[in-house]
């Protein structure tokens, strides 16, 4: 957009304290992109002033900045530069006469002082008198409060001629069971290669320089009490899920690799068709989509038999569990990269070109995830995961990797033995991802949404976290650190990742981060 507004403060100890950022590294990142131009609203205490392409800030300041970018800023600068002129001058006229009231409070006070001296009576007619300066300091003070009324509104004036954002080409659909095919066919098809590479690579600097940012930035900040939102399943009531247009969009590549994706099923009917279309409608090829149910009773056989043309692969089997089921469905998977998905979660839009394509430009890299997507049982959003850059440390300890979005290279999957461990019923993916930590895989997280996963009554994740997923996880970290580790170590391995994911998630929601 040709606006950018920001929050800002430095150093504001009783209440926020330090700020997780500078505004003139800021101001410094934007002019490079076109917004040399720039207003900042500062307030201390009971003054407030707007300064023109100053982002030099001092301890106890806070307020906005108003960043133009330079092609509207030839008809933003007349009103910009009206309201500064006249925020000057109210700041001078306030100063002045706070300095006059100063100066005569001083005086009176000093001489009623001396006259009061061993004197009872002068000392009361002192006070009174002191109490009458107060009454006058506080109309001064509704004064200043009326002119900073004012100045608000020019400021909003100045707000109202900043030309609105350009809506959207096409709006965002809420995401249904029958609708994925049909709003794929509606959705105007873009420029492909400026969709999944220039717009990618655009989102990969940005979070290169947020995370150098980061790194020089002290470890203390209003992060501290910003409850991080990884773990938690739902952060807000339901919403109708929105999908950005562009997500559509896809590129041809030259010699798309085969994915191989294994869906591990059991009596789960009433989101399997969900899971399916999610896969299959993404109109990739070459897939290779394998299904492996475990035995359901409920109508899953029913569905899979409608769709078992255009699957690679379909077979029901009592197992023993998830590990043993994916197992039997890897056996049949012959592609390039692979994945697993469960059959109550789902694929967003575009996400196999947009995996297939990231693998084919970075042939360095092993193992691909991306952010996630918080959905209940109808459909609806009830939250997401923004995930910082990948830390191998930080899966030592914790797995915050969505499941859903994980993909690999068959190469790792080789070294790693081929196999799922079976005597894994909820950590299965953690233990997969510690086993291709150790193989040397190198891992990326995708600067984009690339699955949904479903929060609903009878989840496993949700039923068993507290007993069996708990002495997985246990058991995962005695393996990983060769000792038994507390939960205190735990958060403290961790804090300076979920900062991170603190400042990732709140420039998502800003808009400042368009994934």
């Amino acid at each position: 957009g040709e606006i950018v507004m920001l929050e800002f403060w430095d150093e504001v100890l009783d209440t926020v304290g330090p700020s997780s950022y500078r505004l003139s590294d800021v101001a410094e990142l934007l002019c490079e992109r076109g917004y040399a131009n720039f207003a900042v609203i500062k307030r201390y205490d009971e003054f407030e002033t707007i300064q023109l392409n100053s982002a030099e800030t001092r301890s106890g300041e806070w307020g906005n900045a108003i960043f133009v970018h330079d092609s509207v800023w030839g008809i933003v600068a007349p009103v910009v530069y009206g309201a500064v002129a006249a925020a000057q001058t109210r700041l001078v006229d306030a100063a002045t006469m706070f300095a006059r009231e100063s100066r005569k409070r001083i005086t009176v006070i000093e001489e009623q002082t001396r006259r009061a001296e061993g004197r009872e009576e002068e000392v009361g007619q002192l006070a009174r008198r002191a109490e009458g300066l107060e009454r006058q300091l506080a109309r001064r003070s509704e004064e200043l409060e009326q002119q900073l009324e004012q100045q608000a509104g020019v400021i909003e004036e100045l707000q109202r001629q900043i030309p609105p954002p350009r809506p959207e080409p096409l709006p965002p659909e809420p995401m249904g069971a029958a609708e994925w095919a049909e709003t794929r066919r509606l959705f105007a098809y873009g420029d492909p290669d400026l969709v999944l590479i220039t717009r990618s690579a655009v989102l990969e600097e940005q979070e290169r320089a947020i995370e150098t940012y980061l790194d020089m930035r002290r470890e203390e900040g209003p992060w501290q009490w910003i409850r991080p939102k990884l773990g938690v399943l739902r952060q807000h009531e339901p919403v109708a899920l929105q999908v950005p247009p562009y997500y559509w969009r896809v590129a041809e590549l030259v010699a798309p690799p085969r994915i191989s994706i294994v869906t591990p099923s059991l009596n789960h009917a009433g989101f399997l068709e969900r899971t399916l279309r999610s896969v299959l409608d993404q109109g990739y090829e070459p897939l290779e989509y394998i299904v492996q149910d475990g035995g359901s009773t409920d109508q899953s056989l029913e569905i899979l038999g409608q769709f078992e043309p255009q699957l690679a692969h379909v077979d029901s089997e009592v197992d023993s569990g998830i590990g043993q089921a994916l197992n039997r469905g890897f056996a049949h998977a012959t592609g390039d990269i692979l994945a697993y998905l469960n059959s109550d979660d789902v694929l967003l839009p575009g996400s196999l070109q947009a995996v297939a394509a990231f693998f084919a430009t970075h042939p360095e890299i092993d193992v691909v995830y991306g952010h996630r997507v918080l959905l209940d049982a109808n459909d609806r959003e009830i939250g997401r995961w923004v995930l910082p850059a990948h830390d191998d440390g930080v899966m030592r300890w914790v797995d915050y990797i969505p499941q859903e979005t994980l993909f690999w290279r068959r190469r790792v999957w080789d070294l790693v033995g081929r196999y799922i461990d079976e005597s894994f019923t909820f950590a299965v993916d953690w233990d997969l991802l510690l086993r291709l930590r150790a193989v040397g895989a190198t891992f990326a997280r995708l600067p984009r949404f690339l699955g949904a996963f479903r929060v609903h009554d009878a989840q496993k994740t949700s039923a068993q976290i507290e007993d069996v997923g708990a002495n997985e996880m246990r058991r995962l970290r005695l393996r990983s650190m060769m000792r038994h580790v507390t939960n205190e170590e735990v958060d403290r391995a961790v804090q300076r990742y979920l900062r991170r994911h603190v400042v990732y998630h709140k420039l998502y929601r800003l808009g400042l981060l368009r994934y």
